[in-house]
C-alpha cells in the first residue's frame, strides 16, 4: 500500500484501486467533533470511469433523527441518502461511497459491530459502487477501511490528525 500526501489531497493506493481525498475535508472532519459521542453520516463521491479511482467529495454529518450515543452512532435520518440523490440529480456522477463515525477516544479500531455492519452495507448496497469505504475518526487518527462487494476487506489504513494540522 502506498499513502502520499500532496498540498491538497491524500491519495491512497492499493494495487490497482486509488482513494483520492481532500486535506481539508479531513481536517474538518476532526475540528467539527468534540469526540464527547459517536456521530457519523455517510460518505459521498465519484467513481473515474474505466478505473477503480475513487474521489471522495464530501460527506453529510449527524440529523435529528440519528441516534447519538457516548459508543454507539445510528444512522436513521433518511436525509442522509436524499443529500446524495439531489447531488446526483444535478450532476449524475455522485453516488453513495460508505459510512463514517467517530470513536470518543485517542484511537480508530473498529468493533465486531463496525465490521458486522461494514459487511453488510459492501455486500447489499445498490449505489453502483463496488468498493465501499468506512472511516473511524478518533482524537488523533483516521481509520480508512475499503471493502469490495463480496464483502471482503481490500486494505485498511490509519493516518495521523497531525499530517492534516500542519497541511492547512
Amino acid at each position: 500500500m502506498k499513502v502520499v500526501q500532496y498540498a491538497e489531497v491524500v491519495i491512497i493506493k492499493q494495487e490497482n484501486i486509488s482513494l483520492i481525498l481532500d486535506n481539508t475535508q479531513i481536517k474538518n472532519m476532526f475540528d467539527m467533533h468534540n469526540f464527547q459521542n459517536e456521530t457519523g453520516g455517510v460518505i459521498y463521491g465519484y467513481k473515474l470511469v474505466g478505473l477503480k479511482e475513487y474521489r471522495i467529495t464530501g460527506f453529510t454529518t449527524p440529523y435529528q433523527e440519528d441516534k447519538v450515543y457516548r459508543y454507539n452512532f445510528e444512522r436513521l435520518d433518511p436525509n442522509h441518502l436524499k443529500s446524495i440523490k439531489s447531488l446526483w440529480v444535478n450532476d449524475c456522477t455522485t453516488m453513495y461511497l460508505g459510512d463514517w463515525h467517530s470513536h470518543p477516544s485517542n484511537h480508530s479500531s473498529p468493533s465486531i459491530l463496525d465490521k458486522n455492519t461494514w459487511y453488510k452495507i459492501a455486500t447489499e448496497s445498490k449505489s453502483g459502487s463496488s468498493i465501499y469505504f468506512f472511516f473511524i475518526i478518533s482524537k488523533e487518527e483516521l481509520l480508512i477501511s475499503a471493502y469490495n462487494i463480496r464483502g471482503k476487506n481490500i486494505f485498511s489504513v490509519k493516518l495521523k490528525k497531525i499530517m492534516f494540522d500542519s497541511r492547512i
